[in-house]
């Protein structure tokens, strides 16, 4: 689906969801098959093969969505800057390819046309690239200075950024060059793929919190649970959707237990990190055998692990077996509200201890009452749903005292159907509205 595709067409396609849902409060919607995780299509192995169509427009779409998939495949860890794919096209043939490096290293650009052997090749092609190119120093040189060089006939991009130091000046060099400037291709979609780098600038007073998202489970018709991650597991194409959020957030949250600590999601990149948020008192009611058993396994996970909760009387003896383990520990106040210390914890760089630098996008997975408490308090973003066609979703025995439903009213944005289940995106208020505003 191309940029130029209405929003009361993909309202129509969305209309066909058989699952009840509230009626949307934004028309921010993307088109099926994308969801914050990108492309959730390619990650099911659903990737339409067709050829490059024939028209302009519709081939700018189709060549953003490579660029998309370059970005996806990028397994360095660009946080907190964003992962942009780019992609070169000439003469309708895909020459180069290129996606941002771990944080430091070349954009997405600059490896596109470092891939390019001779720079002649350069001249009469166009450039796509999901964000527009940078324009000032930072760790690496603008890179809106090298596309302005190469001769390009066209620059095409998914997004303005939002940066002041860029937002308007990347392609206003690139236009000065002679290069025709075209942007706003996939717009929805390529918004949602770059959400947790957009995030500070879409919800400026969420006081320096990262984007937070939660996995649901939500069957027999019923809305989305928050926190309830059991569905997942028993089909395919929910585990390979789940294992991909774990591998692309940069902080994942869940609750204190030994089903938590999974090798396979977890090791992966030097900005991963995992919380273990012990809102349940699960610490004090396991044994300190188990709580040492759980301490030796996190840290064989490979990243950074940490515990918050409140010391007392009865975890002392189970955290300090965590903490002779290698586990970090975090000690919020006793009665700490979630919402309010996850936003203290981003600003006061607690959270950046844990992964190594600021985290841009936290997962809350299988933790129900961290989740319910966090959409109470206005610091969910975004719901992951998985709706089976069959039973409605059990707790494992981790259930709050009440259902989490979020309280606050729930846009669904995107839909892919896959394997007999239902997977499906939700944006809370306030974000589908700071979406549904902005004009990048």
């Amino acid at each position: 689906m191309t940029s130029e595709s209405s929003t009361a067409e993909r309202l129509a396609r969305l209309s066909t969801d058989p699952v009840p849902r509230r009626a949307p409060s934004s028309s921010f919607v993307l088109a099926p098959g994308y969801g914050l995780g990108g492309i959730v299509d390619a990650i099911l192995g659903a990737v339409d093969p067709s050829p490059p169509p024939d028209r302009e427009d519709a081939g700018d779409a189709y060549w953003m969505r490579r660029a998309l998939l370059a970005a996806m495949a990028a397994e360095g860890r660009a946080s907190p800057n964003p992962t942009v794919g780019a992609v070169i096209v000439k003469d309708g043939v895909l020459i180069a390819t290129g996606a941002t490096e771990a944080y430091g290293q070349r954009h997405a650009e600059r490896c596109a046309i470092d891939n390019v052997a001779d720079r002649a090749l350069l001249r009469g092609a166009t450039i796509y690239t999901t964000l527009e190119p940078c324009a000032h120093w930072g760790k690496q040189p603008p890179c809106a200075d090298l596309v302005a060089s190469c001769g390009f006939a066209r620059c095409v991009a998914g997004l303005r950024d939002p940066n002041p130091r860029v937002h308007g000046i990347g392609l206003d060099r690139v236009r000065a060059a002679g290069t025709e400037v075209r942007s706003g291709v996939l717009r929805n979609e390529i918004l949602a793929w770059h959400l947790p780098y957009l995030f500070p600038y879409l919800l400026p007073p969420a006081g320096g919190r990262p984007l937070v998202s939660a996995l649901a489970v939500a069957g027999d018709g019923a809305e989305p649970l928050l926190g309830w991650a059991d569905g997942w597991e028993a089909r395919d194409a929910g585990r390979r959707y789940r294992s991909w959020l774990r591998r692309k957030c940069d902080l994942v949250v869940t609750e204190p237990s030994l089903a938590s600590v999974d090798p396979v999601a977890f090791a992966r990149g030097p900005w991963r990190g995992v919380v273990w948020w012990d809102l349940g008192d699960r610490l004090a009611g396991m044994g300190v055998a188990e709580a040492r058993e759980l301490g030796v396994r996190g840290r064989e996970l490979g990243a950074p692990v940490t515990l918050v909760c409140t010391p007392d009387r009865e975890n002392s003896a189970q955290l300090d077996a965590c903490l002779r383990a290698g586990i970090g520990h975090l000690a919020p106040p006793a009665d700490a509200d979630p919402a309010s210390w996850l936003a203290a914890a981003g600003r006061n760089g607690a959270l950046a201890a844990v992964t190594g630098a600021p985290p841009a996008w936290v997962l809350v997975d299988g933790h129900p009452r961290l989740a319910a408490a966090l959409a109470a308090g206005l610091a969910v973003d975004a719901v992951h749903a998985l709706h089976p066609a069959d039973a409605p979703p059990t707790s494992g025995g981790a259930a709050p005292a009440r259902p989490a439903r979020p309280s606050a009213d729930l846009s669904p944005v995107a839909r892919v159907a896959a394997s007999g289940a239902l997977i499906s995106e939700y944006y809370l208020e306030p974000l589908s509205s700071a979406l549904d505003g902005t004009a990048w």
